[in-house]
């Protein structure tokens, strides 16, 4: 996360880790990073990286497609416990994001059956399992769906599977949000 960074050096930053200039910007506009005396600062009333993603997603759904959507939603009838990461409206379409940051091998088993037996209570027109990682999920992720639930995962695009009508699996291979842009571009618009 950019901390303390001079304005000037930020170019440097940029073409090293291949930073789009968007990216800056919508991370100030989203205030998860703040410029203070010429200075790149992490918003210090944000401590939960989980949130600092989150609120990036809703952030640019907002942006790119005018999806209004609420973070952390917890459901007192959800059969299955917890609570929706990112819950979102397009027109009359609920779409229902459930984010991971951890690798792919951290994701227990009875974790991921929760996280889908969430989207079946909730039962939103989409869902998208976003995995913050750029590793292979095929082993863990995509083999224990297929064992789970009995599905046949598509492989739409690197760093994105199918695994049912309106239930996808969106990794950071290529980036996190052009995937989860590409499955909405494909379902709802």
């Amino acid at each position: 996360m950019l901390e303390n960074v001079r304005k000037e050096d930020l170019n440097q930053l940029m073409t090293k880790w291949k930073i789009k200039n968007s990216t800056i910007q919508d991370l100030l506009d989203s205030r998860i990073v703040l410029v203070e005396n010429d200075k790149f600062f992490r918003n210090p009333d944000i401590r939960d990286f989980s949130f600092i993603v989150e609120s990036l997603i809703a952030f640019f759904l907002n942006k790119k497609f005018g999806i209004d959507s609420i973070l952390n939603v917890k459901l007192k009838e959800l059969s299955k416990g917890g609570d929706i990461d990112i819950l979102g409206k397009w027109k009359l379409e609920l779409i229902m994001i459930e984010l991971k940051e951890s690798p792919p091998n951290n994701v227990s088993l009875t974790e991921l059956k929760l996280t889908f037996e969430r989207f079946r209570s909730v039962s939103p027109d989409i869902f998208i399992f976003a995995l913050d990682t750029t590793l292979s999920i095929k082993r863990n992720v995509i083999d224990n769906l297929t064992n789970l639930y009995k599905v046949n995962p598509q492989k739409i695009r690197e760093g994105i599977y199918k695994i049912s009508e309106n239930s996808f699996v969106v990794t950071a291979k290529r980036d996190l949000l052009s995937n989860i842009s590409y499955v909405l571009y494909e379902k709802i618009l």
